[in-house]
């Protein structure tokens, strides 16, 4: 698995259909089936990579909002 073009895809998905001020999950970033397509530690691992790069201030404008139902991380785009 290639996680630094599916973080590159990730980032367009952001830019392109993400509204601002409407929390996401990570796989929403995706297709379901592609999303689903990935075994689960594949899935962790980029959920880890997603925040890291998140929290280092690469993925522009997002931000971390908190964790959903399923204590999976919640993030959302901020105007800047």
């Amino acid at each position: 698995m290639d996680y630094k073009q599916c973080l590159e895809e990730a980032k367009r998905v952001i830019e392109a259909d993400i509204e601002y001020d409407v929390p996401f999950e990570v796989k929403s970033l995706f297709p379901l089936h592609e999303w689903e397509s990935w075994s689960k530690g594949e899935r962790t691992t980029f959920g880890r990579l997603f925040s890291k790069e998140v929290t280092d201030g690469k993925v522009k404008s997002v931000v971390k909002y908190g964790t959903g139902k399923s204590r999976h991380n919640l993030y959302i785009e901020v105007k800047k």
